[in-house]
């Protein structure tokens, strides 16, 4: 009886152990699989509202089998922004021209600062010289809220490279490759006569 006792007893322990071991571990679960798509097949579409035919699918579809690289983003970028700044230039010099007193104006804009340089008319006296620079900061902020600072600058030394630095931007040469020599060329005093 004793024998039968401890192998009862033993029977339900490793009983009892199975059932700890069996119900503590996490059940495995098969993956659910994930459909994969056709590489000829459009995407299911409402064909009625979005398109008729899958070749009309097929052909409105932009397609890019050779990305750009992020070298070429960053040149498509600064070309673009290039372009804006262009446009905000001329805008600006047209703008500047109509103020009485101006007589040609040249523009070069980088990031959000102008610097402009002004052929002023013969008939214009010293004394109304500043009055005419401020004409031009209103108007230029005016025209151009992205414009944060404003450099003007009527002496003809400054003028002439102002506008010599504009022709080579226009021919193509990045406005960095000498923004601090038209920095300097703002910065330093002009002698006045």
């Amino acid at each position: 009886m004793k024998f039968q006792k401890r192998i009862s007893i033993l029977f339900v322990c490793l009983l009892f152990i199975s059932i700890v071991i069996g119900g503590c571990t996490p059940a495995q679960q098969k993956p659910v699989p994930t459909p994969i798509p056709q590489p000829d097949e459009p995407p299911i579409v409402n064909r009625e509202r979005d398109y008729n035919t899958v070749e009309e699918y097929n052909n409105n579809t932009p397609m890019n089998p050779n990305p750009p690289t992020m070298e070429e983003n960053r040149t498509m970028e600064e070309n673009r922004t290039m372009d804006q700044n262009r446009r905000m230039e001329q805008n600006v010099a047209n703008a500047i021209n109509k103020i009485t007193g101006v007589s040609n104006a040249t523009v070069l804009i980088n990031n959000n600062i102008a610097y402009i340089g002004v052929d002023l008319a013969s008939d214009i006296e010293s004394t109304q010289t500043n009055r005419i620079k401020d004409d031009i900061i209103s108007k230029v902020k005016g025209i151009e809220p992205s414009i944060k600072t404003v450099y003007v600058s009527s002496d003809v030394d400054v003028v002439g490279r102002l506008r010599n630095y504009g022709r080579d931007v226009r021919d193509g040469k990045p406005i960095t490759g000498f923004i601090e020599e038209i920095e300097e060329m703002f910065r330093r005093p002009v002698p006045r006569s």
